[in-house]
């Protein structure tokens, strides 16, 4: 039955119609082309873009190649039916379809079906076979949705078999259907949901090949999908098989699919599968390993590969184990055939990361092919030189090489025949690059009992992590300091391995960077543990950013006298320090470094109170420049710039050992470095480093002078520890009050405005709402107060108005409004004179002494009059001219 339906597309076919090769389709026989008639008879249907007389010609070709094919009829009998139609009952049926779900049993496309849908198919005309292919995988579609998304829960759902789906005898016209309806209904349908759908199906990979012969465009988006759509727990099974069979039509595929799966963490039995299959014949066996190292070893690491093959091994059956035999299979037949080089090199780190990285156990002809290849005695050339180190990592990171009585003779043979031929080995290869330090390194930590040292000496020159147990070096390490590296062997060897030749720094090393992770990830700790001072995350960033060279360049001649001539005069001309400030931030830090102590000793001179802040925090960015080059220089010098010496004491120095002795002399500053924000950035930066120095100087002094005697207080080298403890948290407790202190208010202080001590003790917002609803109720009582009460009203709040204005610059419109009214009113009532305020009427309550002649009264109007004019001029002057409001 799979001979005769659904045979798979071949590669020439889909290559021809991808790049419409007409005359490679001519030569083609009927049953090859089958796949992909729907798509050359709707090429010969639909008016052409091109109508040039090469497309003319084309046409009349593919037509020629059409001409006697009975199934033609039937793809034209589908091209004919009416889509607008169809359109709207498909569009009706899938909105129904996410409504309710696969439960439902209504349907636009199809009235019922009397005898089954497969007779059903059999008997109907062809706009009725697109309605029942379309519904079904309509139906599949919702089954898989609900499928998908109750998969982590306890409900029991699934994609069930479809009927028309089973039976062979019906998928070329079912495929042709769906080919037919995904060309003409492309807004409705979706070429990666349908292909999902027909992963469920009876003979589903080759369905979908055949779908894409039809649409060559969509096999790189299609199979992406496929990939990112699989389950990181999937090893195989019917994806990995679909994207077997598309590349296996498409081989130009197989690459990217690869690639993409290993990155993306899926679907490993593929990975191997296609690895095995399309770099066997077409890649030298070279670049067939570097595929492989590609994948999983090397400085990105794929642990989800490792754990594939780790699992896959131990279980013993299914798409995993297979492909892992078949990988297995492969690396041992190039494994008989490989001799001392690259490739061979390649091959052990690949055997070493099958042992040690994925735990799979070597076969006994494995172990026999591994020491044959080990045990070889290559050419004198650089890669001969990588191949020995390779191999005698290979020998201890893998004992079970040595199991065997003989294979341990042989293999200590061969490191005696190293140890013999190394000096004439790396005087002919023309490499700086020795493994005669790796054997006396070796054999210095066997003797010396350092096995993890042997180890970490391994996975540095494989590049990789694998563990060597010290259990499985127990023989071996008997073998080197008994038969090999006796201590007269290593005392010999260790007089004839020379000095690397011109050593320096542009020498090429014999290991590649990321091989060298693991020394500086060792140098870093070390760095922090014994210099805390120098490891500061802070100045490590600023170093990276300081570090660009493509600065923009501004052309002014720094020399010691400008920049003098620059902080002399920092207060009457700023402008002038910011230039020198700026110019000096264009430049690399090392090319300012000359200047530093020049630009240090006006520390103070920033300090003062007319200096701007611009240029305090330029002042505080070029002292970050400075600071990447020779941070415990500037430290120092810092400090003596800033010391403020009670007493009038001169010329009193404070050095590096002082700082470390005790800290706290960095706080010895001007008390005015507390109230300059950048300055005060310099402070604690100082600070924090000299506290972690005095921490390492405090525990290196408790290493240097161990208490070798009890006398005096101390009896303990643990008494010593807590009192070291105590004397660090005294310091950090010391600095923490000191800079607590420093924050109190000061006299100074209380007289600048612009500090607004006062927000200590009331929220702005809450006192800002007081101060609006004030002003809104003197509005409201202005026009409802009788005039007496007004008057009384109104006259002691005057001068409040004048601090609300000051305070609060968003209501000087609402104030200035109500004084405006105020003032009208007033003026108004003092215009009657005595007419209007009679005694009768106000009573002597409507005048008061005058200020200009004792002796008489004037009215309480007119006072009100002149005061509001004295208040919107203190208004004027106070709020709406002060260039000071914060």
């Amino acid at each position: 039955m799979d001979i005769k339906f659904m045979k798979p597309i071949q590669p020439k076919v889909f290559k021809a119609i991808k790049d419409l090769d007409i005359e490679a389709l001519k030569n083609f026989t009927q049953d090859e082309m089958r796949p992909i008639i729907p798509c050359l008879v709707r090429m010969t249907l639909i008016a052409p873009l091109d109508t040039t007389r090469a497309c003319g010609e084309a046409k009349k070709d593919v037509l020629t190649l059409l001409a006697g094919i009975d199934l033609v009829n039937f793809i034209v009998s589908l091209l004919s039916i009416e889509f607008n139609a169809l359109e709207s009952d498909l569009k009706k049926e899938q909105q129904m379809r996410l409504k309710n779900g696969s439960q439902c049993t209504e349907t636009f496309l199809i009235q019922s079906i009397n005898n089954g849908i497969t007779s059903d198919f059999e008997q109907s005309d062809s706009p009725r076979k697109v309605r029942l292919v379309l519904s079904e995988l309509l139906l599949m579609q919702a089954q898989l949705a609900e499928y998908n998304q109750n998969k982590n829960s306890n409900v029991e759902c699934g994609v069930k078999p479809s009927e028309l789906f089973d039976n062979d005898v019906y998928l070329e016209e079912v495929t042709d259907v769906i080919n037919i309806s995904l060309a003409e209904l492309p807004n409705l349908l979706n070429v990666i949901d349908i292909v999902e759908v027909l992963l469920y199906v009876n003979k589903g990979p080759i369905i979908i090949s055949w779908v894409l012969a039809n649409m060559p465009d969509s096999v790189q988006e299609v199979a992406e999908s496929l990939v990112m759509n699989a389950d990181r727990s999937e090893e195989g099974g019917i994806r990995a098989k679909t994207l077997t069979t598309l590349c296996a039509a498409c081989p130009h595929l197989a690459a990217a699919v690869r690639s993409k799966a290993a990155s993306a963490s899926r679907l490993p039995s593929l990975v191997i599968t296609l690895t095995l299959t399309h770099h066997h014949d077409d890649l030298t066996s070279n670049c067939f390993l570097y595929v492989w190292a590609s994948t999983w070893i090397g400085p990105n690491n794929k642990s989800w590969f490792a754990t594939f093959l780790r699992n896959s091994h131990k279980r013993g059956k299914g798409d995993g184990h297979a492909a892992l035999t078949k990988l297995r299979q492969e690396l041992l037949n190039r494994l008989k055939d490989a001799t001392a080089g690259v490739e061979a090199s390649a091959l052990l780190r690949l055997y070493c990361a099958l042992r040690g990285i994925a735990g799979i156990k070597f076969q006994d002809d494995e172990v026999a092919g591994l020491l044959r290849l080990v045990t070889q005695k290559p050419p004198p050339t650089p890669a001969g030189v990588r191949f020995v180190s390779l191999s005698l990592c290979m020998i201890l990171a893998c004992p079970s090489l040595m199991a065997a009585p003989d294979h341990e003779k042989k293999a200590i043979e061969w490191v005696q025949w190293l140890v013999k031929e190394e000096a004439y080995f790396e005087s002919n290869s023309g490499v700086t690059a020795s493994f005669g330090e790796m054997l006396l390194l070796i054999a210095i930590h066997f003797h010396s009992g350092q096995l993890t040292a042997v180890g970490e000496l391994v996975c540095a020159t494989l590049g990789m992590r694998v563990p060597v147990r010290p259990n499985g070096l127990a023989r071996i390490k008997q073998a080197f300091t008994q038969e090999i590296f006796t201590e007269q062997v290593v005392t010999a060897h260790a007089v004839k391995v020379p000095v690397t030749a011109n050593l320096n720094s542009n020498i090429p090393g014999s290991k590649r960077p990321d091989e060298l992770r693991w020394f500086i990830q060792s140098l870093t700790r070390l760095l922090a543990t014994h210099f805390p001072q120098l490891s500061l995350v802070d100045d490590w960033m600023d170093d990276q950013v300081f570090g660009d060279s493509n600065r923009h360049q501004v052309d002014i001649n720094l020399s010691e006298t400008a920049i003098n001539d620059a902080f002399q005069t920092i207060e009457e001309n700023p402008y002038k320090t910011g230039k020198i400030l700026k110019a000096m931030l264009n430049k690399n830090p090392t090319d300012i470094w000359p200047y530093a102590e020049t630009f240090v000793k006006y520390f103070k001179s920033v300090l003062g109170d007319e200096v701007p802040r611009h240029i305090q925090e330029l002042y505080h960015e070029v002292w970050l420049r400075l600071n990447t080059v020779l941070p415990r220089c500037l430290w120092i010098m810092t400090i003596n710039a800033l010391l403020d010496i009670n007493g009038g004491v001169k010329n009193v120095t404070i050095t590096q050992e002082n700082v470390l002795v005790d800290p706290l002399q960095v706080l010895r500053c001007d008390i005015r470095v507390f109230r300059c924000g950048p300055i005060l950035k310099i402070i604690l930066r100082i600070l924090e480093a000299s506290l972690a120095a005095s921490r390492s100087q405090l525990s290196r002094h408790l290493l240097d002078k161990p208490l070798l005697e009890k006398s005096g207080q101390l009896n303990s080298d643990a008494e010593r520890e807590e009192l070291k403890n105590a004397l660090v948290a005294a310091q950090e407790s010391a600095a923490l009050q000191i800079l607590l202190e420093a924050c109190l208010e000061t006299a100074e202080d209380e007289a600048k405005p612009e500090l607004m001590w006062s927000l200590r003790e009331y929220a702005l917002p809450k006192a800002m709402s007081i101060a609006r609803l004030c002003v809104n109720t003197l509005s409201t009582l202005l026009s409802v107060l009788p005039s007496d009460l007004r008057l009384e009203l109104f006259q002691p709040v005057l001068k409040s108005l004048v601090r609300i204005c000051t305070a609060f610059p968003s209501l000087l419109e609402d104030i200035t409004s109500l004084l405006l009214q105020l003032g009208r009113i007033c003026e108004s009532q003092a215009s009657l004179g005595h007419c209007w305020n009679d005694t009768s009427i106000l009573g002597e309550g409507a005048y008061v002494p005058s200020d200009v002649q004792p002796d008489t009264k004037v009215l309480v109007a007119e006072v009100l009059c002149r005061d509001i004019k004295v208040t919107m001029s203190e208004i004027v002057e106070k709020a709406l001219l002060n260039d000071k409001l914060y």
